[in-house]
C-alpha cells in the first residue's frame, strides 16, 4: 500500500513541474509577428526646422496592444530628439493591436539617409524593425536676397 500512495504524489509533482517550465518560456518570449512602420509627418523638411516621426507597431488585429519601446537610429545631424520612445496605446475601438511612437528633431545641415524605428518586443509580440520610405531629406533652406539703392540727401540717383 505504500508503494501506491507514492507513485500518485510522484506523478503530480511531475505534471506541476512541466506546467511550470513551460509557463515559464512561453512568457519569455514574444512570438506573435509585429510590423513596425515609420511616417515623416513634416512635408518638406529643411535645415532647423522641426521634423517629426511616427512610429505604429501592429501586432494581432484586433488583439492586445504592443507594449515596449521603440529605438530610432537618425540621420547624422540631427539634435538628438530621436533616440528611445515608450510607446502609447492607441484607442482599443479604432486600432486594438497597435501602438505608436513619436521623436521629434531638428537638423543642422542639409543632408538625406536612413531613418529607421526597432521595436524591442514585448511578452507577446516579437521585435521588428521599419524605415521611412523613401528616405528623409532635410534641404537647405530658401532664402532671398534684395537689393536696395540709396542716395545722400539731395542727391538724384
Amino acid at each position: 500500500m505504500t508503494k501506491w500512495i507514492g507513485r500518485p504524489i510522484l506523478l503530480a509533482v511531475a505534471v506541476v513541474a512541466s506546467v511550470l517550465g513551460t509557463t515559464a518560456v512561453a512568457s519569455a518570449s514574444g512570438s506573435t509577428p509585429t510590423t513596425t512602420s515609420v511616417v515623416e509627418t513634416t512635408a518638406s523638411p529643411v535645415v532647423g526646422q522641426p521634423v517629426t516621426y511616427t512610429v505604429t507597431v501592429a501586432g494581432a488585429s484586433g488583439g492586445a496592444d504592443p507594449t515596449g519601446t521603440v529605438t530610432f537610429t537618425d540621420l547624422p545631424n540631427s539634435s538628438g530628439g530621436c533616440t528611445t520612445s515608450a510607446l502609447t496605446l492607441t484607442s482599443p475601438s479604432a486600432t486594438a493591436g497597435q501602438s505608436t511612437a513619436t521623436c521629434t528633431t531638428t537638423y543642422s545641415k542639409a543632408e538625406t539617409g536612413t531613418f529607421t524605428a526597432s521595436y524591442g518586443g514585448d511578452a507577446i509580440y516579437a521585435s521588428s524593425t521599419g524605415a521611412v520610405s523613401p528616405n528623409p531629406v532635410i534641404a537647405k533652406g530658401s532664402t532671398a536676397t534684395a537689393l536696395a539703392v540709396t542716395s545722400p540727401a539731395g542727391t538724384p540717383v
